[in-house]
């Protein structure tokens, strides 16, 4: 089974990449810019744009709003590279608690009956060993498995 922070880095943040390369693109910035904005190559956001990468996964109105308003933030040079980080940790943090990881993961990967693997909204097994408030903390993942020695330690994302 892959851990969810592979389906993270191959499919999710792609996915965030492309509706936020082609808000950007809607907002007037050219490929350039944008590759500059997001620091990524310029053949990156053309395979954006036109739908060769980062097309796998289907967010909800409340994340593409937070898309958005990235965006704009981003055009009105409200967003620098070092506040971009955190704004989409954040979206990658929505997309865990509205369950489209862990939806994602069940599509990508063959995931046994009853994982809590992705910790979505409903996932009720897991320990927090410190406060989740913007801050990295380790969970203890119950993942598949009742035995603590099976536990998986891992970092919020």
């Amino acid at each position: 089974m892959k851990p969810p922070c592979e389906i993270v880095v191959w499919y999710l943040i792609p996915g965030i990449r492309s509706v936020l390369a082609k808000e950007l693109f809607g907002l007037g910035m050219k490929q350039k810019e944008i590759s500059a904005v997001l620091d990524i190559t310029q053949p990156a956001v053309s395979q954006y744009l036109s739908d060769k990468r980062g097309n796998e996964v289907g967010f909800c109105d409340e994340i593409l709003e937070m898309i958005r308003e990235l965006a704009i933030d981003l055009k009105n040079e409200k967003v620098d590279k070092r506040e971009l980080i955190p704004r989409m940790c954040e979206i990658c943090r929505k997309t865990k608690a509205e369950d489209i990881l862990c939806m994602l993961h069940k599509e990508k990967d063959i995931v046994p009956e009853g994982c809590k693997a992705c910790l979505g909204s409903d996932a009720d097994n897991s320990d927090e060993t410190t406060d989740k408030k913007g801050k990295i903390v380790t969970d203890i993942c119950k993942a598949c498995s009742d035995d603590p020695a099976d536990y998986i330690p891992f970092y919020d994302i």
